[in-house]
């Protein structure tokens, strides 16, 4: 639930009060490590994380080349599901959706071929977008740089602004236990039926 992992050098001192784990390298370089909420740090032998219980169960990063549009299947609550696809958070999967033009209630059996196919390519364009421009809210980059992510957002945390693509007020709707962002006419599709 959010942490950073930042680059240090050797004249730095680390505040041992914040970070958890302070690795050293022998050219005097640092890597500090920390996590705001709750978090673990596990070492893992090289070549043996499939048989980590935590991460061998996490799905594929989704700018591996082993995240392709046959492993999609699902909308939002699959899309927040970490054995899915790993890193998506209801951060990114706002404008995800808007991409490809899905409105998060879409059963994912729903989905058509070209939906798919839009949403595999709205989910890799969103997190592209994320890694340029640093991370979302409260996120910093290994530099410790803030992320401005969030200065990019297209319709995500975006209510009441005019959607980017048609001048539709966004409007927001609560989807399990969170809230999503949608433009009701780009994303029009019908919930629970062929869109």
């Amino acid at each position: 639930m959010g942490g950073e992992v930042r680059l240090r050098l050797s004249a730095e001192e680390p505040d041992l009060t914040r970070e958890r784990v302070v690795f050293r390298f022998v050219d005097g370089d640092q890597v500090w490590i920390h996590f705001r909420w709750f978090g673990d740090v596990h070492l893992v032998p090289r070549g043996d994380l499939a048989s980590h219980p935590q991460l061998g169960r996490l799905g594929p990063d989704p700018l591996s080349a082993e995240f392709t549009s046959e492993a999609l299947g699902a909308l939002k609550r699959y899309l927040l599901d970490q054995s899915f696809v790993a890193g998506i958070g209801n951060v990114y999967v706002q404008d995800i959706l808007w991409h490809a033009r899905l409105h998060p209630l879409v059963p994912a059996r729903d989905l058509s071929p070209a939906d798919v196919t839009r949403l595999h390519r709205a989910l890799r364009h969103v997190v592209e977008e994320g890694v340029r421009w640093g991370g979302g809210p409260g996120e910093r980059d290994v530099w410790g740089n803030e992320g401005s992510y969030a200065d990019h957002f297209q319709v995500g945390y975006c209510t009441g602004k005019p959607c980017p693509a048609c001048g539709t007020a966004i409007e927001e709707l609560r989807v399990g236990s969170t809230t999503s962002y949608i433009c009701p006419r780009c994303q029009a599709g019908a919930v629970g039926g062929k869109h």
